[in-house]
């Protein structure tokens, strides 16, 4: 009988072991991000997946820092769907602790969200204790609501943004364009979202931790002089030749903060937004955690972000105004860099101004649906260096209300053909408050800069408003202006691009940008 009940003990703890090798076999790491669209942007952007995975590959060979290893190994997991990829990152996020509390929260939160055998309520725990630390008091009792799977409520503030009205005179007669400006030396504190910044995931550089920041009087380190930190070519550097590239002026936020650099102010990096889903769209919070500003799928969909709930997911790769509110606030920052190409971004740098925190969109698609707020928010301004600062913007021009502009607009439906109608939606805005006579040129591809010189040869007019994003941009424009001193460009979401930034200092005296706040007398 004793031989009995031993043997009938053996089996049961076969069977149970049995039952533990099953369940292991069929776990599923990363639980709430299983069954998101990752592939969703490469898709978008017409990126090779195959091309993709294969370079992202090659990076884990490289010295690169293991918190970018853990990400590498997670995106790597995601796009194959194969749970033991994705808990072969935690090992590299347990090897970049310990660090900061910021830091460290996020990859504490990052572990528990993958679900690969750790104890998912210790490392919740533990991240709500380190965003104690780091001074976010609703990102502690987030994380510490969701560790004892408690019920709590989430605060919204979804309201769209107010219009604004500019003052008119009786009887107008002027219009200066960019007389805004924002001065920056080396006692000013920069947030910047991290997205094009100092990461870019989407041509495969990831060499470092997201969470990067420079001190005060700190110029570029020679690591980030050799452009491994902080990048100034992107996706473009994949299928551009150098004379339409232009490494040496460079692409978006990342070129033009190293420019800012060079006064040697602070630099932070802002990563590991929460973001919270609100009747089927996402939203970023303020410093109090309510949840006010609008993030588009495809930016919580990039796949180094993680879901710790459904409805609730952490973006390492921010790419916005709206994803850097909290941090810019909590770092006290007298100044914050992100694209502004979102009403939700609009939102977000709206509610920074109030706070006495000026913005650079050097990205301002949607920025002219506060014209006339009398905010400081600048879009695509030009920038110039005098001594010891740094002047942003301040390339005032003057129009005659009666003169006839020339105005580019777009249309179709490919991508990132869009941005080119900045410039139609500013003077919509524009002609809401004042009746101007406009000719609107309509375009339906790249390199079409012609259609507009075209007609404003053919009408006679000395005033366009455009974008430049590529070198036939840019000759085509450069040829038109340089016929007659008299004529000039208004210049939207160009600054970010090499070809922008090259005509906007070729021709101080005949070009101005994104100003929100003209002056009309």
């Amino acid at each position: 009988m004793k031989n009995e009940i031993v043997l009938l003990i053996i089996i049961i703890a076969f069977l149970a072991f049995l039952m533990i090798v099953k369940e292991s076999g069929n776990h599923v790491a990363d639980p709430y991000g299983n069954g998101k669209d990752f592939h969703y942007v490469l898709r978008a952007t017409g990126s090779d997946e195959e091309s993709f995975v294969g370079n992202l590959t090659k990076l884990l060979e490289e010295d690169i820092e293991d918190f970018a290893k853990g990400d590498i190994l997670l995106i790597l997991g995601r796009l194959k769907n194969d749970s033991s990829v994705i808990c072969d990152s935690v090992t590299y996020y347990e090897k970049s602790l310990p660090v900061d509390p910021e830091q460290g929260a996020v990859i504490h939160e990052t572990i528990a969200s993958l679900d690969c055998g750790k104890d998912v309520k210790d490392h919740l725990l533990k991240a709500s204790e380190m965003w104690k630390a780091a001074g976010s008091v609703f990102r502690s009792e987030l994380d510490r609501h969701l560790a004892l799977n408690e019920t709590f409520t989430i605060e919204t503030d979804t309201r769209e943004l107010p219009e604004f009205n500019l003052t008119i005179p009786d009887n107008p007669e002027s219009i200066i364009i960019g007389n805004s400006e924002i001065d920056l030396g080396k006692h000013d504190v920069l947030v910047s979202q991290t997205d094009r910044v100092t990461r870019d995931w989407l041509s495969y550089q990831i060499f470092s931790s997201p969470f990067q920041d420079s001190g005060p009087g700190e110029l570029l380190t020679e690591y980030e002089l050799n452009r491994k930190n902080l990048l100034t070519t992107f996706s473009e550097r994949l299928t551009y030749d150098d004379e339409e590239l232009l490494p040496e002026i460079g692409w978006h936020e990342g070129a033009r903060i190293r420019e800012i650099r060079e006064t040697g102010l602070t630099h932070k990096t802002a990563s590991g937004t929460i973001v919270f889903n609100h009747e089927g769209k996402w939203y970023a919070p303020d410093e109090e955690g309510v949840f006010r500003f609008e993030v588009p799928i495809d930016k919580v969909l990039y796949p180094t972000t993680r879901f710790l709930r459904d409805d609730i997911a952490v973006i390492i790769d921010t790419h916005g105004i709206n994803m850097i509110v909290e941090q810019a606030i909590r770092n006290n920052a007298t100044v914050v860099v992100g694209c502004c190409d979102n009403p939700g971004k609009i939102k977000a740098a709206m509610y920074l101004a109030v706070k006495g925190i000026k913005t650079i969109c050097f990205t301002d698609k949607y920025l002219p649906l506060i014209l006339g707020s009398g905010f400081e928010i600048l879009g695509s301004p030009p920038i110039r260096r005098e001594g010891d600062i740094v002047v942003i913007g301040d390339r005032p021009l003057e129009f005659e209300t009666n003169e006839t502009f020339v105005v580019m607009g777009m249309a179709g439906d490919k991508f990132a053909l869009s941005y080119y109608d900045t410039p139609k939606i500013y003077f919509d805005q524009l002609s809401e408050s004042i009746d101007l006579d406009i000719e609107h040129v309509t375009i339906d591809d790249f390199d079409q800069m012609g259609r507009i010189i075209e007609k404003a040869e053919e009408i006679g007019s000395n005033a366009v408003a455009v974008r430049v994003f590529t070198s036939q941009d840019y000759r085509d424009l450069k040829g038109w202006l340089e016929a007659d001193e008299k004529r000039r460009a208004i210049l939207f979401h160009s600054v970010s691009y090499p070809y922008g930034y090259r005509i906007m200092k070729e021709f101080p005296e005949q070009t101005t940008f994104d100003d929100i706040n003209p002056l009309i007398s």
